[in-house]
């Protein structure tokens, strides 16, 4: 539920290749304002997101801030080896900065409502180092929020939720 008590649902935008940008316009002419993607070429077109709410918004004469945008960061192990949206030769602290630098880039925004983590980390010391660059731009106000998803092992959850300084907003499942 939003603050005003209203409900919302987010549209997903896997797998929609080359039609995302023409569908995400659709969906935000259709009454749409939350929109999920990630920065991940292997099955998202973020890119096309970014041009999808931007042309729509353009025609319709929305403001940024009437848009929810969540996006993710995705590991090496999930992109395809062809198609990596960072340096794979960098360490994981950087992959996550370049990621979001990114998306910041594909969607056509200077901040994220919502950064989740793809899906947690083979090791919880790999989970965290992702998250707390995650709260190092939370902090530097690129992202206002922070969650995870395909995290089905409540311990790991609980073990994020008490490392963490800025607790898990999201959780997708």
């Amino acid at each position: 539920m939003l603050a005003n008590e209203r409900p919302y649902i987010i549209y997903g935008t896997a797998w929609k290749k080359d039609q995302t940008a023409s569908l995400v316009s659709q969906a935000v002419r259709a009454g749409f304002r939350f929109i999920d993607t990630a920065c991940q070429p292997k099955h998202y077109n973020e890119a096309g997101v970014g041009e999808g709410w931007t042309a729509a918004a353009f025609e319709l004469g929305l403001d940024r801030s009437d848009f929810f945008l969540q996006t993710k960061f995705t590991a090496l192990s999930g992109q395809d080896p062809n198609n990596v949206p960072y340096d794979v030769n960098a360490d994981l602290e950087d992959q996550v900065r370049q990621s979001v630098k990114k998306s910041l880039e594909n969607l056509q925004t200077d901040y994220i409502d919502s950064l989740v983590l793809h899906s947690p980390m083979e090791e919880l010391d790999l989970t965290m180092r992702v998250w707390w660059v995650f709260e190092e731009l939370h902090r530097e106000g690129k992202v206002k929020q922070l969650g995870i998803s395909n995290c089905y092992d409540f311990r790991v959850l609980r073990n994020i939720y008490g490392m963490a300084n800025v607790k898990p907003a999201v959780v997708q499942n």
